[in-house]
């Protein structure tokens, strides 16, 4: 049997430490509450609530079941903290980090582990109860005790929580910034970075599990940033984890400025416990080196692909909803419309059916979004949408519905409604030319020669006749005689 992937849980389908032979359940060894006093090290956590987009990191857990079941296989969370095969029915005393908390499941208990500071190195999950306890970096394997079915314990993977403390060459050396300070360096998408070593941003921090990110180096964090949604200003990254494994702290907001940077003794911050340094490491996305281009010209025809028989059509000043493919750096409109025509050669399965481009990077560096189909648009200035004609042939979600203001798009929808304003209109035309038929033949008899005149009056229609010198006045609902006219 070949082995399962590392980043999803397998759940037996035979029940983990089965009870004794005669079935009796195992209580827990003592009261739950006293079971879960905190540690000596209790400390709030700083914890992120909410779950980590796919387009940030591909590596998102498979959902949790929440069964007494216990998964058998590793996991790794989605900022990449591995965790060993739970420990079934088993529970550790002591030594929180911070009062329990609810979980919906083990996975989400296990993420909420590699986002919190201080560092967590273990959980115990229940999974009737849905609770779930962080641990610091006391607990060991030869501290559990047995409990009743549905508690597990699980390790993070202790190697790469104490990488910073002294992995690829020394504590101090694991504490350097890696890049001459003051220095410019480039991501792998092309931003540029300046650097600032020992330094750290002061506030500004992106709220959110989806932004909590561990990286290795500080080049990894400000890859991290410049991949980020909504636009990432600024990073501050923490290389020996002292604060927990998510290590690497987005700016939304760098007003705050950098923090201690007259001399190397100042440059640092003291941890909880008063004796440990805590070294960072910052940087400052260069946007306007890389500056992106707003020409666009509405209606415009732009072809692409290797044979150049791929055309979009450009909408200026505009944004879309719709399914998302991916997101890339793009200098202008035509390089996006490029790497949509390019994604749709090699990934024929999902074609790319039109791009959403931003001039302002104000939603991040990666301002070339590809889209499997866009809907509804509204106008958002600096932004652009090309549409591929092929989708719109071919009857996607654009084309006759997907239309900008002024377009000739528009003709769809104004056509069937003056069509059929002029079908009613003629329609009311003839019945009432029916009805005056009717009328005058009932009551001129179908006499020839009768001159007849239509007048504004109390009926729907009047008829005139002169006969004998008097004048015969019929309305719709009455007949009446009136006298001679004068002389």
């Amino acid at each position: 049997m070949s082995n399962p992937p590392k980043n999803s849980w397998i759940w037996s389908s035979k029940r983990q430490n089965r009870r004794n032979l005669r079935g009796q359940r195992e209580p827990l060894l003592q009261d739950q509450d006293v079971h879960h006093s905190p540690g000596p090290r209790h400390q709030k956590p700083q914890k992120r609530s909410s779950p980590l987009p796919l387009h940030l990191n591909p590596r998102s857990p498979s959902p949790d079941l929440n069964t007494p079941s216990c998964p058998t296989t590793p996991y790794t969370t989605p900022n990449a903290l591995p965790f060993t095969p739970p420990h079934c029915n088993t529970d550790y005393p002591g030594f929180d980090i911070a009062p329990h908390t609810t979980s919906d499941s083990l996975s989400s208990c296990l993420n909420t582990c590699s986002t919190t500071s201080p560092p967590c190195y273990a959980v115990v999950y229940d999974t009737t109860l849905r609770n779930c306890w962080l641990k610091g970096s006391q607990m060991t394997v030869g501290s559990f005790h047995k409990a009743r079915e549905g508690v597990h314990a699980v390790f993070a993977d202790r190697t790469a929580l104490l990488s910073g403390e002294g992995g690829g060459g020394g504590g101090n050396e694991q504490m350097k910034c890696g890049f001459p300070d003051q220095s410019t360096q480039k991501t792998k998408n092309g931003l540029d970075f300046k650097i600032h070593c020992n330094a750290s941003i002061s506030g500004g921090e992106m709220e959110g599990q989806e932004y909590a990110y561990h990286a290795d180096r500080l080049g990894d964090c400000m890859q991290q940033c410049a991949s980020t949604h909504p636009q990432c200003r600024g990073v501050s990254w923490e290389p020996r984890m002292r604060r927990g494994w998510a290590n690497c702290y987005p700016k939304g907001d760098v007003d705050g400025g950098l923090k201690n940077s007259s001399s190397a003794a100042s440059l640092t911050s003291m941890s909880e416990d008063e004796d440990e340094v805590v070294v960072f490491h910052s940087a400052f996305p260069l946007f306007a080196a890389s500056p992106a281009s707003s020409v666009c010209a509405d209606g415009e025809k732009i072809s692409s692909g290797d044979d150049g028989k791929t055309t979009y059509q450009t909408f200026c000043n505009q944004s879309r909803s719709g399914g998302s493919i991916a997101s890339f750096h793009a200098a202008d409109l035509p390089s996006c419309i490029n790497l949509c025509s390019e994604h749709t050669r090699t990934n024929s399965p999902q074609p790319c059916a039109g791009v959403l481009f931003d001039s302002t990077y104000l939603d991040g560096f990666e301002n070339c979004y590809l889209k499997s189909s866009l809907q509804v648009p509204v106008h958002h200035e600096g932004y652009s949408v090309a549409v591929s004609t092929s989708a719109s042939s071919s009857g996607g979600d654009m084309g006759k519905t997907e239309s900008s203001p002024g377009s000739g798009v528009g003709v769809w929808i104004v056509g069937p409604v003056i069509g059929g304003l002029v079908v009613l209109v003629l329609a009311i035309v003839f019945w009432r030319w029916l009805r005056r038929r009717a009328r005058k033949q009932k009551i001129g008899g179908g006499t020839e020669g009768v001159a007849v005149e239509e007048k504004d009056g109390p009926g729907e229609v009047i008829l005139e006749d002169v006969k004998d010198g008097v004048r015969i006045v019929v309305y719709a609902r009455e007949d009446r005689r009136t006298s001679p006219p004068k002389k």
